[in-house]
């Protein structure tokens, strides 16, 4: 059977605004906005797949209330197919990502930010505080006791972590999802049609500038701000769209839909409120009102909760990206504590206030490193100063995921080079 969708999808409807389709969506919305966030009505809710995985990046205390929410009104909430293959696909990449982050990066901030730090300050003022021999006992007590908290917290951390596959596997919300109301209403047909709808409407917009572009008037459309964020594969957001217009054509009634989607500004506004031509879009499409809730408001109106994920607020694949940025910086950091400890060692004057670079190039000088590994620095310093000094995200998102290892290995293999050096000349 030839699919039908394109009688309501969105593209159709688009074309179809007029003024006074403007003024009777608007005015009901408007007038039943309070209600729907009221949940009186027995309006089904359309759950994104954000709100979902947030479920999973909250503390233990905020999970219990979100889980009470999703169970209070389980009988209401309808999750599309598309929003099950996205949850089935992140779900374990978030309950790692949680782990890591507000576990491993416990232990690893340690390490850098208040172990190495302590350290570094010893090292770098050494000949001063020689002459202060109570700070000096001070901080060498510090420094023991600072490696034994540090060897406690990784035995912690490692315990708990342990608790990772019970996370994945025991899980409540799983159980609980699987009596919500799970529908599959787009034939493959239906998808094709939606796909290349996508792509008609994605003609003519830059990927570079789409963050622009969405702020144009009726420019937006679902989905568009992954022509940028998933080139490959932009279409789930107008996959959800039209499943969710179908379910509230077919059974001729308003809905919800609850989304924490809100940084691309293809579903809401910066200012989280709906773009007004998706509330017409809709109404032409269906006669009814699909009221568009930024889950972050509903639930602090509602439960007075923010649900504030543990994980950096982007996309997945990006966060990856910004871990190998702080990575590098620390490593760096530490790389330049091993040279300016290892030419103190070797008597280099000004040690301390010397460029990185210049004391490499003593160290070549003095036959201890090769040409080859001050070229490979430079690279890496280059790299350093875009993280550090210049913050042009435009050029850092530049570097692929691939590229960063690189760089990290690279960094990685100069570190070792310089530690191989002090059994040598000690």
């Amino acid at each position: 059977m030839a699919s039908s969708i394109s009688k309501i999808s969105f593209a159709t409807s688009i074309k179809s605004l007029t003024l006074k389709t403007y003024v009777e969506s608007l005015s009901r919305y408007r007038n039943g906005i309070e209600q729907a966030i009221s949940l009186k009505d027995e309006l089904p809710i359309f759950i994104d797949t954000s709100v979902f995985l947030r479920y999973y990046s909250i503390s233990e205390k905020d999970r219990k209330t979100l889980f009470s929410f999703f169970s209070q009104f389980k009988d209401r909430i309808i999750i599309t197919t598309q929003v099950q293959k996205e949850f089935v696909k992140n779900r374990e990449d978030v309950i790692e990502k949680f782990f890591e982050d507000t576990l491993e990066k416990l232990k690893t901030s340690f390490r850098s930010d208040i172990v190495n730090k302590i350290k570094s300050y010893r090292e770098v003022n050494k000949k001063v505080i020689n002459d202060f021999s109570f700070l000096d006992n001070f901080l060498r007590k510090m420094s023991e006791e600072l490696d034994k908290n540090y060897d406690s917290l990784v035995e912690s951390v490692d315990s708990k972590k342990s608790n990772l596959n019970k996370a994945k596997y025991e899980d409540d919300l799983l159980a609980l999802i699987l009596g919500m109301t799970l529908i599959d209403n787009l034939s493959e047909d239906d998808i094709k049609v939606i796909k290349g709808e996508y792509e008609n409407l994605r003609k003519g917009y830059d990927s570079k500038n789409v963050t622009n572009e969405i702020k144009k008037p009726q420019a937006a459309f679902p989905g568009l701000g992954d022509i940028k964020e998933k080139p490959e594969n932009p279409y789930g957001d107008y996959i959800i769209y039209h499943e969710i217009i179908n379910y509230i054509n077919e059974k001729k009634t308003d809905a919800i839909f609850l989304t924490y989607d809100n940084t691309k500004g293809d579903w809401l506004k910066e200012n989280k409120q709906p773009h007004d031509h998706y509330i017409q879009a809709t109404f032409i499409a269906t006669s009814k009102t699909l009221y568009f809730l930024d889950a972050d408001r509903f639930f602090a109106d509602r439960l007075n909760e923010h649900f504030d994920s543990l994980i950096s607020e982007v996309e997945y694949e990006k966060q990856k990206i910004i871990d190998y940025e702080r990575l590098f910086v620390q490593n760096y950091t530490q790389f330049e504590y091993y040279v300016r400890d290892l030419c103190s060692i070797l008597k280099i004057e000004k040690y301390n206030n010397t460029s990185l670079l210049n004391l490499l190039n003593q160290l070549y000088n003095l036959g201890h490193i090769k040409y080859e590994e001050i070229r490979d620095f430079g690279i890496l310093r280059e790299f350093r100063n875009i993280l550090v000094h210049y913050n042009n995200r435009e050029v850092i998102e530049s570097f692929s995921e691939n590229r960063l290892v690189e760089l990290l290995a690279r960094l990685d293999i100069l570190t070792n080079i310089i530690k191989g050096l002090f059994p040598k000349i000690q």
